[in-house]
């Protein structure tokens, strides 16, 4: 009996290996979208703290007022802009404090020789960007589920949402962020 078991077992296991390997899914899937959102959440955090650090130093160093930081760099605090939670709203966020950095550098780079926090700073950001950059562009290639054909995609779009503005002020914020978002081009 015990034989048997055994043998019923290695059959199941084979056949699981076959099919996963007709299905062209190794047995052991790799990450999925969904695993990368975290990652993505946390570098978001980060950037967008070091991009208002380095505004806070740029205004105190007397490099302008409120007006240093432009349309493009309003970071507000509400629940979408803070925790995105797919793939769309974060590659907007890429898009948007990737413009905000090349603004503020725009301002910092006739400064001419730095202070060495600025500089710091300016390195920080740059590096979180490219951290940003790089998982959005792994995201996209990532599977939505294991062993699934179907690779990440952009989900938020403004006329798949049309008709559910009315349905709730988070839809109707969405609609806002989309609005300030066609400011700038994100290509």
């Amino acid at each position: 009996m015990r034989q048997r078991q055994h043998t019923f077992v290695s059959v199941v296991s084979l056949m699981t290996v076959l099919c996963s390997l007709s299905q062209g899914c190794p047995t052991e899937a790799g990450p999925t979208c969904a695993e990368e959102l975290p990652n993505a959440i946390s570098i978001i955090s980060r950037l967008k703290k070091c991009l208002r650090d380095l505004y806070k130093t740029l205004v105190d160093d007397g490099y302008g007022g409120r007006e240093l930081r432009g349309p493009v760099c309003l970071l507000r605090n509400n629940g979408i802009v803070a925790q995105p939670t797919d793939l769309g709203t974060i590659d907007t966020r890429l898009c948007q404090y990737t413009k905000c950095f090349q603004h503020y550098a725009g301002i910092i780079r006739p400064i001419g020789r730095l202070r060495p926090n600025i500089h710091r700073q300016t390195e920080y950001c740059q590096k979180y960007l490219n951290q940003l950059e790089n998982t959005v562009k792994k995201m996209k290639l990532l599977p939505t589920a294991p062993c699934s054909a179907d690779s990440c995609r952009i989900s938020w779009t403004f006329t798949d949402q049309w008709d559910e503005l009315t349905k709730g002020t988070r839809l109707a914020q969405e609609l806002l962020e989309y609005l300030e978002h066609l400011k700038f081009s994100c290509s």
